[in-house]
């Protein structure tokens, strides 16, 4: 029986933990502390807690000259890295990881390591240094057991899969996401799969399929719209959006950048995310030169990904 609900679990035990490592002895408490309070900063961060989960990250910096165990600063350094990821902080969150392989790279698990070089190769990618993310995707996924981490295998695949397509690999790319069909299936989530259709359909409109590559595009949307992923949803309709531009089917493409809209103001966006949205709607009204266009939309894709 469960005392807390599923959701509040991960913040009662990070609190537990703490208490904890407070509680305990002068000859090792203080040693505990500080990763207790990173546990607990990330499961703020989990809760979408942002400033409770840095006020928690900034206690456990103060605290890592009591951190003996190389081992537990990795640890903290990688929890760390997830915040500055999620707060777009790449930089940080590059450095935290490159510091802690380094620190732990002679004395961890192959395990241990490759999980370090997955979560760089997922910060790489975000931060679109697609060819340094391949490296590190490589690396890590060479040592990560499909079926014993399967979710951890799937992430590094799928970003391997998108940095392959962002080079112009299509084909390379494309055989990769058909080979991750069971991963997708057995490990992934339904947002798993709405983002394998997603690149599938960027992948397929890269290959000059264009009406197919609508058509998947129309689906992805749908997909992600009935799991109330609607700034996943907002980002597919600027893809289809720029699609249709290209074909010259005008119209269609202002009714999908007005679903763009529409879904990025209902999930609540940033207000720039929002502006960038609303200037490919008035390039479309005004019907101004293609290049602009285009440049319209690949700024909003690239504020839809930070939101």
């Amino acid at each position: 029986m469960s005392f807390c609900r599923q959701g509040d679990e991960p913040l009662v035990w990070g609190r537990v933990a703490v208490a904890a490592a407070e509680a305990s002895p002068l000859s090792y408490g203080p040693e505990l502390l500080p990763l207790a309070w990173a546990t607990l900063g990330n499961a703020y961060r989990v809760a979408d807690d942002m400033r409770a989960a840095e006020r928690a990250f900034l206690i456990a910096r103060d605290l890592t000259d009591d951190i003996t165990d190389p081992l537990d600063l990795a640890k903290l350094n990688s929890l760390d890295a997830s915040l500055s990821l999620d707060l777009c902080n790449h930089g940080r969150a590059e450095t935290l990881l490159r510091r802690a392989i380094q620190d732990v790279q002679y004395i961890a698990s192959s395990g241990f390591i490759a999980r370090l070089e997955v979560k760089l190769g997922l910060v790489l990618t975000d931060a679109e240094e697609t060819e340094e993310a391949l490296k590190w995707l490589i690396r890590g996924l060479l040592h990560i057991d499909a079926k014993e981490s399967g979710r951890l295998f799937l992430s590094a695949a799928h970003n391997l899969a998108f940095c392959l397509a962002e080079q112009g690999r299509y084909e390379s790319a494309m055989r990769l996401t058909h080979r991750l069909a069971d991963e997708y299936q057995e490990s992934g989530t339904a947002r798993d799969r709405v983002h394998r259709d997603w690149l599938v359909a960027r992948i397929t409109a890269n290959r000059g399929h264009h009406r197919e590559a609508c058509d998947l595009f129309q689906m992805a949307s749908e997909k992600s719209e009935a799991l109330d992923l609607l700034n996943v949803a907002g980002a597919i309709h600027l893809d289809r959006a720029g699609l249709l531009l290209t074909l010259g089917r005008f119209s269609e493409a202002s009714l999908a950048a007005a679903a763009a809209s529409n879904a990025f103001t209902t999930s609540g966006s940033p207000q720039e995310l929002l502006t960038a949205v609303l200037a490919v709607q008035r390039g479309l009204s005004q019907q101004v030169a293609l290049p602009r266009l285009q440049h319209a939309i690949e700024a909003a894709r690239r504020k839809a990904r930070r939101a």
